[in-house]
């Protein structure tokens, strides 16, 4: 993943987090804001910003 591509959370994710109550499961794609080794910042369309675990996610679209 790279700064600028669209993700969404993977859908296995939601079987994952339907037990935490502080991360819920959203089908929103995100845009990508950094991208490290395993975490990143994504922005959401509302325009709030998190700071996520890579697996949780997949890349929709990518920038070239």
């Amino acid at each position: 993943m790279q700064v600028g591509d669209q993700v969404r959370m993977k859908y296995q994710m939601f079987w994952y987090l339907k037990s935490n109550r502080h991360i819920s499961y959203t089908e929103e794609p995100a845009t990508v804001i950094t991208a490290g080794s395993h975490m990143m910042e994504v922005m959401w369309p509302d325009g709030t910003i998190d700071r996520r675990d890579k697996d949780f996610f997949e890349v929709i679209d990518e920038v070239r």
